[in-house]
């Protein structure tokens, strides 16, 4: 099956409505935990609409992680709001959530455990009211440092 491409100039799939991708402003960060325990980095989570009709709702949502890549005790979790939902996005458009991953120790860390659904309505288009639930496979590293 062919793919088409987003305005991110990514390739996606029509079985697929959303295409979501992870960002941070910096993938390397210095930071003192000897005078603060947690650093917080600010995530980005584009969500691009590959629908051609609006798709009524998209839910983000970042999951617990109970292990680390290692298989470690985690020493990464999200902080603050865990869920948020954009409404009405638009074919070919995207939309940008906030979110923050906080690290209670220097590593390079994979931003992971992101959920979507897209909640797609019954249309012209598609025949029942569906779903569609994935995480991201895309993933994401950042390293932080002690300062």
């Amino acid at each position: 099956m062919e793919g088409q491409s987003c305005h991110l100039n990514v390739p996606v799939f029509p079985s697929c409505p959303v295409l979501a991708l992870t960002d941070v402003k910096q993938d390397h960060v210095g930071h003192d935990f000897n005078s603060q325990p947690f650093c917080v980095i600010p995530v980005s989570i584009v969500l691009c609409s590959t629908c051609v009709e609006v798709i009524p709702e998209c839910i983000v949502e970042v999951l617990e992680s109970k292990e680390d890549i290692r298989g470690a005790k985690a020493s990464t979790f999200w902080s603050g709001v865990t869920r948020r939902a954009v409404l009405d996005l638009e074919p070919n458009m995207h939309n940008t959530v906030l979110m923050d991953f906080c690290v209670a120790e220097p590593g390079t860390f994979a931003l992971r455990d992101i959920q979507v659904t897209a909640r797609l309505k019954k249309s012209s288009t598609l025949l029942q009211a569906s779903d569609v639930t994935f995480k991201i496979q895309h993933q994401k590293f950042v390293t932080v440092v002690q300062t």
